[in-house]
């Protein structure tokens, strides 16, 4: 994805709907290109019904072997990306895609999943710049079906140890011919404006409270209003069991205008450090504790550690 917005664009929009895209994004200043799947959700409205002749490619029983857009729509957005005019893409899909070469064709990325009726309205204000997007992944998109099972809370292992990205020209090591990263990771999401992380604070009171305050100050550094999701990522150093080499325990939305600073603060309770034991206990083993908040599981910001007794 080149991480370019479509920000208060007063252009000509080009929906693209039929086998004379290329034409009509020639005619346009921007290309909006919607490309993604159906679904099961959508039986009773013409899709998905035993009558129809529309074939559902996502929901309860609709597994696909590949990721990639479904149909021809590849194809599409080569037809489209290849006219010389900015596009952004949109996707209705309800499953992560593998698509590293078509986000490189395109300007923006909007990721609307199956947005419902009022979509359309949602989407909409987004391109225009009446609302500044601050949503962020709740899962993990993987560049093939061959990185699959990819997910951020995984354990130790040599995964991504040797971080020698390979190509075809240079082979590499983890994957010889690829990268061990994601697509995009989970916690992922761009912002028309930019935020500063600054200021880690941790307040170890488990002993006498049982819940560890981590608080960091974060800044609208950018231009416009926006919202930014504060994400807080732990690591148990030392345990008698495997645990994730980051868990998601806690995310805060906090909206601030252009310049506008505050304070953020986080909670860990004893139940977001407990661990299940070889006995099958959940239990919280003393021990040495990192953290992590940022922007994403991969845009870590700022780093600490605590000690539990």
């Amino acid at each position: 994805m080149k991480h370019r917005s479509v920000y208060r664009l007063k252009l000509a929009v080009c929906m693209l709907l039929t086998t004379t895209g290329g034409v009509k994004a020639r005619e346009s200043d921007v290309v909006v290109l919607v490309l993604g799947g159906t679904s099961v959700i959508y039986s009773g409205i013409g899709w998905g019904d035993a009558n129809s002749k529309e074939v559902n490619t996502c929901g309860e029983g609709y597994d696909r072997n590949e990721l990639d857009f479904p149909g021809v729509q590849a194809e599409l957005l080569d037809l489209v990306s290849g006219q010389g005019k900015p596009v952004v893409l949109v996707m209705l899909n309800g499953r992560p895609y593998t698509i590293p070469e078509e986000v490189k064709k395109v300007d923006a990325v909007l990721e609307a999943w199956y947005p419902g009726e009022k979509g359309g309205d949602a989407i909409s204000r987004i391109l225009f710049g009446e609302v500044n997007p601050s949503g962020r992944l709740s899962v993990t998109f993987p560049p093939t079906t061959g990185h699959i099972s990819m997910y951020a809370n995984h354990k130790p292992s040599g995964k991504g140890y040797y971080r020698q990205r390979g190509t075809p020209q240079k082979p590499g090591r983890d994957y010889v011919f690829s990268s061990p990263d994601p697509l995009f990771c989970l916690g992922y999401g761009l912002s028309y404006t930019t935020f500063e992380y600054s200021q880690l604070e941790i307040q170890n009171h488990m002993a006498s409270k049982g819940e560890v305050l981590v608080s960091c100050m974060l800044k609208n550094t950018g231009d416009v209003k926006g919202a930014e999701v504060v994400q807080l990522y732990v690591r148990d150093k030392i345990s008698s069991v495997t645990t994730p080499v980051k868990a998601l325990k806690g995310f805060s939305k906090v909206e601030l205008n252009p310049g506008e600073s505050r304070k953020v603060t986080l909670v860990l309770k004893k139940d977001d450090l407990k661990l299940w034991n070889a006995a099958m206990d959940f239990v919280l083993e003393p021990g040495d504790f990192e953290v992590f908040v940022g922007a994403s599981v991969e845009d870590i910001r700022l780093k600490g550690n605590f000690k539990v007794e």
